[in-house]
């Protein structure tokens, strides 16, 4: 038997068993077993959306192509922008590292130069080439130093190239000898 649903209450109709959708404006259940073998019998024209290979909603069935290539679309632009963002990370990263590998090795060449002597200090400025670990991290790296003197002093500047990506200024970095007159001086003051 299938019951019709009202709000005021329910009351029964005629049928075998309950089957069919819930309306939901006016909450009933609709078809019976006989109105569906009655509908499948007349065709998909009388009950549309319920054959065999065919959509629930007719209306749709170009729609989910079209949202299944919107879908991919988006993901394969996602893919690309993040695979992109993922690679250069990595290069920032690399480069990174490198500028402080070679800012490093400027600053031990430049520490090492200043405490020499001036002959020796000459001697190794002729000499003068990165560390061999240097070298197997950087790309064709090449370190030059020269001595300054004029009115600010006497210094050593130390330069370090490599080849990198893009217009790449050499590292410098500038170190000022001690003077025997402020050896003296600093001698002075701690007696």
């Amino acid at each position: 038997m299938i019951m019709k649903k009202h709000s005021s209450g329910s009351e029964a109709l005629p049928g075998n068993r309950l089957l069919g959708r819930l309306c939901l404006p006016n909450c009933r259940l609709i078809m019976g077993v006989k109105e569906v073998n009655e509908r499948r019998s007349l065709g998909r024209s009388a009950f549309p959306g319920m054959g065999l290979g065919t959509s629930a909603n007719p209306l749709r069935s170009g729609t989910t192509i079209a949202e299944l290539i919107v879908a991919c679309s988006l993901l394969v632009t996602g893919m690309t922008l993040i695979a992109g963002g993922a690679v250069q990370s990595h290069r920032l990263r690399q480069d990174t590292r490198h500028y402080q590998l070679a800012l490093d090795e400027v600053a031990n060449q430049l520490e090492r130069l200043v405490t020499m002597t001036s002959d020796e200090r000459n001697a190794a400025i002729q000499n003068l080439r990165p560390s061999e670990w240097l070298e197997s991290i950087l790309v064709n790296p090449e370190i030059s130093a020269e001595t300054i003197d004029d009115e600010d002093g006497e210094r050593v500047m130390v330069n370090l190239q490599w080849n990198r990506r893009g217009q790449a200024i050499p590292i410098s970095l500038v170190g000022w000898i001690p003077s025997s007159k402020l050896n003296f001086l600093s001698k002075e003051a701690s007696q």
